[in-house]
């Protein structure tokens, strides 16, 4: 069953996808927004000159608890025990892969919050990516932001 996302445009060059999923009777919330060279400020990501964005569309990945959110700690790391990291990622993961099958994007970016966070995932992703999915590790800021191309990129 493929994942139902909820569709806000924000502009005429943003929208935002967006999925609510539990751990643990935690909600999260996914967003997926879009981003090209007409809307960069939108992005965490910061792209050197003259970045080329794919003309199947590029998306910026983000998640969170909605206790984070409504709280006003972003990216907060919950309490151990409170979730399920694991399932967490395996959720995001499948979900990322559901948007690029029904989308058909040519790129993800994300920007993990600290160096745990990118270990998990330089890890999921190594051990995940196939097909003709490429990653590039290295967009400011701080080096650790992260472009995902999808077959579609090529």
């Amino acid at each position: 069953m493929a994942t139902h996302f909820q569709s806000m445009t924000l502009s005429g060059v943003s929208t935002v996808h967006t999925l609510i999923f539990f751990s643990k009777d935690q909600e999260y919330e996914l967003s997926l927004q879009s981003i090209s060279a007409f809307n960069t400020v939108d992005s965490s990501v910061i792209f050197p000159n003259n970045y080329t964005f794919n003309a199947s569309g590029c998306w910026e990945i983000s998640f969170d608890l909605v206790g984070n959110m409504t709280n006003g700690s972003a990216f907060e790391q919950p309490v151990v025990g409170i979730v399920n990291g694991i399932n967490v990622f395996r959720t995001v993961e499948r979900a990322i892969y559901d948007h690029y099958s029904q989308f058909k994007s040519g790129m993800y970016i994300f920007q993990p919050d600290n160096g745990k966070l990118a270990a998990i995932y330089n890890r999921m992703l190594k051990n995940r990516l196939g097909r003709s999915f490429t990653l590039e590790i290295g967009l400011d800021p701080d080096r650790r932001s992260y472009v995902l191309r999808t077959p579609k990129c090529y």
